[in-house]
């Protein structure tokens, strides 16, 4: 009976050594690719100092107005962008800026940088997004 209780407790015990492997070892998976929730090309969003809403407004009417004219509040080749998901969602800004969707064409970090990103994000989000 003693023999039987140390086998079961042997085999508990390597099934929660291998379940835990298992475990760190997903976890230290996610953690190195870097696929929490989000896809690899997916940046981090951090709006810096320096950023302004009227630094992004300039920019804004320097990259974005042939297509979103009015300070971006005009339909014309890309819709209106008063309270559209790009006022109150940064994240996505930068996906749909870098990646381009539709007839949007793509931004990279030569035409626009981050910190550029992050002003037009506080100009869209102070401006437009219909608060």
């Amino acid at each position: 009976m003693r023999n039987e209780k140390k086998a079961k407790l042997n085999g508990l015990r390597l099934l929660l050594i291998v379940g835990a492997v298992l475990l760190l070892g997903g976890i230290a998976l996610l953690l190195q690719n870097n696929t929490v929730g989000v896809t690899q090309n997916e940046p981090t969003p951090t709006i810096g100092v320096g950023s302004s809403a009227e630094q992004g407004l300039k920019l804004f009417r320097n990259n974005c107005t042939i297509c979103h004219p009015n300070d971006g509040k005009t339909p014309a080749k890309g819709p209106a962008l008063t309270g559209s998901r790009a006022t109150r969602d940064y994240t996505f800004l930068i996906w749909q800026v870098r990646n381009g969707k539709g007839q949007m064409r793509s931004f990279s970090s030569a035409n626009l940088s981050d910190a550029d990103l992050a002003s037009i994000y506080l100009y869209l989000s102070t401006e437009l997004s219909g608060k």
